[in-house]
């Protein structure tokens, strides 16, 4: 097993991923249609929880290289998925809005502190090549959870309790914590090791595959690069939030938004693995490009699907599912490709605390703007005009901020 010990770091990766990410982020939308139907909670209620959630997230991920300098790579995570469990313990006895918010708050720290700049580090420090893959597999992690969970979620709470479901939940996070704690290591230094480096193949050796590396960026290309990060955290880390509360007020019944949910669910973690592949076998820029092209076709098939239609709600979840991986997959390469020589770690947590911003506006928007308009319809068509935006940004960044570098 040690030759070969960065397959262990990749498992603990996905295994946070899903504790951390998955159960209070991704798959949290099939909660959603009971927790804003308690009187006490309501459509703004709910989306107060998002945010404050959200905004935990963001305060933790300003000081999660402090943290990870303090507890390490191995002891941090394993403590942020013991918070994230707390967090659904807390979601367990609330009745009314200052215990959703407790909950809100441990699950959003377990999150920034133990998401996606960990799993990024730790895939640095182990991976030399394959990066990518490496990442799309860790993050597949999410996507597990946003399948299985829900319809685990719905079976018991329609035949026991909406509280066992979130103890449910606390007692997966609680056993992922102690696989983190025993199994996972900070760098293959622990383990007299090094980096895992990609072996060429025949192939690609007669290819010549072109790698690229990144050219110092002006501020004012960083901050439009910035602002397509938030627009892509708030696709990402909103539309499929909502997704169930959007179809069930559309007329779709729970039982149909949950299984959205979980094709969602099974589209990302496909899709997940096969953009890391993607990414390690052609230009980024051009697999960004077709994942954007995915995500906003989505989008749009969901805009339809306020008409009642199960084939458009069907193929926008299928779409846009796939799309999302941009949101895990996409942002921890770009934010590895782009990142400068010196001050790459702080690059790497701004990109995320960027991304998480953009959500934490999108996950407070869509209850507010259904009281004011009625419908989560009209935050679909604003989340359609961010994707294609954040597309050409992002895609004109690849092209223009990287000098190739044959090998």
């Amino acid at each position: 097993m040690k030759d070969h010990y960065e397959k262990v770091i990749t498992l603990c990766c996905f295994l946070f991923i899903f504790a951390n990410i998955g159960l209070p982020s991704t798959s949290f939308s099939v909660y959603q249609p009971y927790i804003v139907a308690m009187p006490a909670v309501g459509n703004t209620g709910g989306s107060i929880i998002l945010a404050v959630r959200t905004l935990t997230t963001i305060v933790a991920m300003l000081f999660v290289d402090r943290y990870f300098n303090l507890l390490g790579a191995r002891m941090g995570v394993c403590f942020a998925t013991i918070l994230t469990a707390m967090g659904f313990f807390a979601y367990s006895i609330a009745t009314a809005m200052p215990m959703f918010v407790i909950g809100a708050i441990l699950a959003g720290a377990g999150y920034g502190f133990g998401g996606m700049v960990g799993m990024t580090m730790l895939v640095n420090r182990w991976y030399e090549g394959d990066r990518g893959s490496a990442i799309g597999f860790a993050t597949v992690g999410s996507g597990v959870a946003s399948i299985v969970i829900p319809i685990i979620v719905v079976a018991i709470i329609s035949n026991i309790s909406l509280q066992i479901a979130f103890i449910v939940e606390a007692y997966m996070a609680l056993i992922i914590a102690a696989i983190i704690g025993v199994f996972l290591r900070n760098d293959p230094s622990a383990m007299g090791m090094q980096k895992h480096k990609h072996v060429a193949t025949a192939a690609e050796k007669a290819h010549r595959v072109t790698h690229h590396k990144p050219i110092p960026m002006p501020n004012r290309a960083r901050n439009r690069f910035f602002l397509a990060l938030a627009a892509v955290g708030g696709i990402c880390m909103g539309a499929l939030t909502y997704l169930s509360v959007y179809l069930t007020t559309s007329g779709y019944n729970d039982f149909f938004a949950a299984a959205m949910l979980s094709v969602a669910g099974i589209s990302l973690t496909i899709s997940k693995y096969a953009t890391g592949k993607l990414f390690d076998k052609i230009d980024t820029a051009r697999a960004t490009a077709i994942m954007f092209g995915l995500q906003t076709t989505g989008i749009l098939c969901l805009c339809a699907a306020v008409l009642v239609n199960p084939l458009f709600a069907i193929a926008g979840s299928v779409l846009f599912g796939a799309g999302m991986a941009l949101g895990t997959v996409g942002t921890s390469e770009w934010s590895l490709e782009l990142a400068p020589e010196h001050g790459r770690g702080k690059f790497i947590k701004n990109c995320q605390v960027v991304y998480v911003i953009g959500g934490l506006v999108m996950n407070f928007l869509p209850g507010p703007l259904k009281d004011l308009l009625g419908s989560y319809f009209y935050t679909y068509v604003i989340l359609f005009v961010l994707s294609v935006a954040a597309m050409v940004i992002v895609v004109a960044t690849l092209n223009r901020w990287r000098a190739p570098i044959e090998e």
